[in-house]
C-alpha cells in the first residue's frame, strides 16, 4: 500500500494579522477541512490545520495565543467544516470559548457507509479503506509544544487536513 504524503501547498500562520488574512481567504470557501494537534494528555490546542484543494495552513495556537477571530469562520453555517470525529475539535474549541457549527464528520459518515462491523473508523483505517493508501500516524504523540516543529510534524499536520478532503469526495 502507498505510503500517504500531503500534496498541498502548505503554509505556516504565526501572527494574527496572517490569521486574519486567511480569515478573508477561507469564507469565500464552501467547505473546509479542520484539524486540530493538542497536548497528550490534558488536550492544550497547540496546532490547527485547515485544508482546501491545493492548500494547507498550520495555524500556531501557542504563538496565536488569541484565537476568537476563528469564530469568524468556525461558529458560522459556512463554510461547513470536515472534521474526522468532531467531539475531539469541538471539545478543544470550546475550551478556547469556540463553538464549532455546520460539521460534516468524516468518523460519522464512514460508520454510516461502511457500517461499525467493517473494520474501525479512525483515520488511517479509512484513508487504507477508502484511498488506498497508509497514513503514519506516528507524529500523533509527538511534543507539539516545541518549536519550530519538525518537518516530519509539519507533513503529519498537513496531511491529516488533506486527507479530510479526499475522504470526503
Amino acid at each position: 500500500m502507498k505510503e500517504a504524503y500531503p500534496e498541498s501547498r502548505i503554509r505556516i500562520i504565526e501572527d494574527r494579522k496572517s490569521l486574519q488574512d486567511l480569515l478573508g481567504v477561507l469564507s469565500r470557501y464552501e467547505w473546509i477541512a479542520l484539524d486540530v494537534e493538542t497536548t497528550l494528555y490534558d488536550h492544550r490546542l497547540c496546532w490547527v490545520q485547515i485544508g482546501v484543494p491545493g492548500r494547507t495552513w498550520l495555524i500556531d495556537a501557542l504563538r496565536i495565543q488569541r484565537l476568537s477571530v476563528l469564530k469568524s469562520i468556525l461558529s458560522t453555517a459556512r463554510p461547513v467544516k470536515l472534521i474526522h470525529y468532531a467531539p475531539f475539535e469541538r471539545k478543544v474549541f470550546r475550551a478556547i470559548g469556540i463553538e464549532i457549527e455546520s460539521v460534516i464528520d468524516t468518523c460519522t459518515l464512514s460508520r454510516k457507509v461502511r457500517g461499525r462491523k467493517i473494520g474501525r473508523h479512525n483515520l488511517q483505517e479509512v484513508c487504507a479503506r477508502e484511498l488506498g493508501v497508509y497514513m503514519d500516524k506516528g507524529e500523533q504523540a509527538s511534543d507539539w509544544t516545541r518549536r519550530p516543529i519538525t518537518s516530519s510534524q509539519r507533513r503529519y499536520a498537513a496531511l491529516d487536513a488533506e486527507v479530510l478532503l479526499l475522504i470526503y469526495e
